[in-house]
């Protein structure tokens, strides 16, 4: 999960660290807390993540 630390573009870094934290089992509650966005955010990183991957 490179892009987590290496990505340039700050969004591509926000949504590749919710993955990780989805990935450590932390709720989409507690991952919108801590990167203070929406939970809806999360669920549609989530949805573009499972169709597309990151990018």
């Amino acid at each position: 999960m490179e892009a987590y630390v290496h990505a340039e573009k700050p969004a591509l870094r926000r949504r590749a660290h919710a993955i990780v934290l989805s990935h450590k089992r932390y709720s989409i509650n507690q991952i919108s807390d801590i990167l203070a966005v929406t939970r809806e955010t999360v669920s549609l990183w989530f949805d573009a993540w499972e169709a597309d991957g990151l990018e």
